[in-house]
């Protein structure tokens, strides 16, 4: 599963930037903001703390402008539990932003919380819908959904990416494991499709299609030799005859996207799927040679 870190550093410096304080701000705040951007991370986060004391004492916490940057500091000296602690706070209070949200879920990714980083995430959605960072809390969400089983919740927001990451093979992958989940075949078939048209020696896309003509060809052979052995007529025969044309054609269409698959990855499953399917080309020979590979 996908977890890739979204430029958490780069992040947090623009986010404190936006954040900065405004209008008739203190000296002090000034100095913080100063030093934060000077990389010094613990004085400037003194200086914070020392305003959320301040604020804290003589019940301001609601407008209290410190606890973001404040725990952005604490970040950077991966003081987590205290950034978090913060961040809390600000969301109870009316100096809450987008970049307040964001950060909380990125601490919350750091300590591979996986549960509370989405709750964070959906904050930021229902309170900032057209925020500036919706596409890239959109993407993850969508990574979430998919690691933990929200497969409805997936396919929507698999829908909200941007067109670029639609062709992007890691976030097809997840999308194929979203369909395969739902049962829906026909998209699954259209996925694979675009995987093997951006990278042609995609391994789940190879081994998707050979599984697929797999048991279209297996499927129709056990119902054709059935029926066959139902009813040993001289049409039913040649029925069988016809049948197994289309059915020799799925096991060999089956057999170019296994074998591709195997030389790439020698998978001992694979080499189970080439054994039977020598096995009803009535090829003996190398039926018996994957069947020995799958063994090991």
């Amino acid at each position: 599963m996908m977890r890739r870190f979204f430029g958490f550093l780069f992040v947090l410096s623009f986010l404190l930037t936006s954040c900065s304080t405004t209008g008739s701000v203190s000296k002090t705040k000034i100095s913080a903001d100063q030093l934060y951007k000077q990389g010094e991370y613990q004085q400037a986060m003194t200086i914070w703390e020392v305003d959320i004391r301040s604020s804290e004492s003589k019940g301001r916490e609601n407008v209290c402008e410190s606890y973001t940057p404040a725990a952005f500091a604490a970040i950077k000296l991966h003081q987590y539990d205290k950034a978090i602690l913060w961040l809390k706070k600000a969301t109870y209070s009316e100096k809450a932003t987008d970049s307040t949200y964001v950060a909380m879920a990125e601490v919350y990714r750091v300590q591979d919380n996986l549960s509370l980083e989405m709750l964070a995430l959906q904050d930021y959605m229902a309170k900032y819908p057209q925020g500036k960072y919706t596409e890239k809390v959109g993407m993850r969400l969508f990574e979430i959904y998919t690691e933990s089983g929200n497969w409805e919740l997936a396919e929507k927001y698999y829908g909200l990416l941007p067109e670029d990451r639609k062709r992007d093979a890691s976030y097809l992958l997840n999308y194929l494991t979203i369909n395969q989940a739902l049962d829906h075949q026909d998209i699954c078939d259209s996925i694979v499709g675009v995987l093997l048209e951006v990278n042609p020696n995609q391994i789940v896309a190879l081994n998707w299609r050979g599984k697929k003509y797999y048991h279209l060809a297996e499927e129709a052979y056990q119902n054709e030799m059935t029926a066959y052995e139902q009813n040993k007529t001289r049409k039913q025969y040649n029925q069988l005859l016809k049948a197994l044309d289309s059915i020799t054609s799925d096991f060999k269409k089956s057999l170019d996207y296994f074998a591709k698959s195997y030389e790439l990855n020698p998978d001992p499953q694979v080499a189970n799927y080439l054994s039977y399917i020598y096995n009803r080309l009535d090829d003996k020979k190398k039926s018996e040679y994957y069947r020995r590979l799958s063994e090991r």
